[in-house]
């Protein structure tokens, strides 16, 4: 019975064993894949925060290139209102010249109506002269 007692216990003991080294191996494949999922998890933040990082310096591009834009477009109304009142200015200048000449022709116009008429008064008392001669 004594050797029966040692067999058993030297079974159970085996037993034991095999179930300590069995959960032991459960325990370090655990611990394996909770240090794998920790570094995936820890690369899965470095991603993150470098597409954060990237998203805020595109962000911060965006918005240097709406302020330029806004620059840009605010030096091409002035530009444009420079060149409108330039445009404005020389149509002025060219019409009032226009009508300097337009009033200088005119005063050309009627000088040469009356002396027109002048002529066409002389004629018309040099030809009733000449009939009054030949008339008589």
């Amino acid at each position: 019975q004594l050797e029966e007692s040692k067999r058993v216990s030297h079974e159970m003991r085996r037993r034991s064993d095999s179930k300590l080294q069995s959960s032991e191996d459960v325990a370090a494949r655990l611990e394996q894949q909770v240090s794998l999922l920790s570094a995936e998890l820890e690369n899965e933040r470095l991603a993150h925060r470098e597409t954060e990082e990237q998203g805020q310096q595109r962000e911060s591009v965006v918005q240097e290139l709406h302020r330029h834009l806004s620059e840009e477009q605010s030096r091409r109304r002035e530009e444009q209102q420079g060149v409108a009142t330039a445009i404005d200015q020389q149509v002025s200048s060219l019409t009032q010249h226009l009508q300097e000449q337009m009033a200088e022709g005119q005063g050309h116009i009627e000088a040469l109506q009356r002396q027109l008429q002048e002529e066409t008064a002389q004629r018309c008392e040099l030809q009733q002269m000449a009939d009054e001669l030949a008339a008589e």
